[in-house]
């Protein structure tokens, strides 16, 4: 499932955006 993927990938650049 890339799309999955793709989902996760975004949410983690976020989190980590959220985070700094």
């Amino acid at each position: 499932m890339k799309l999955h993927i793709a989902c996760y990938s975004t949410y983690s650049m976020t989190l980590r955006n959220a985070q700094k």
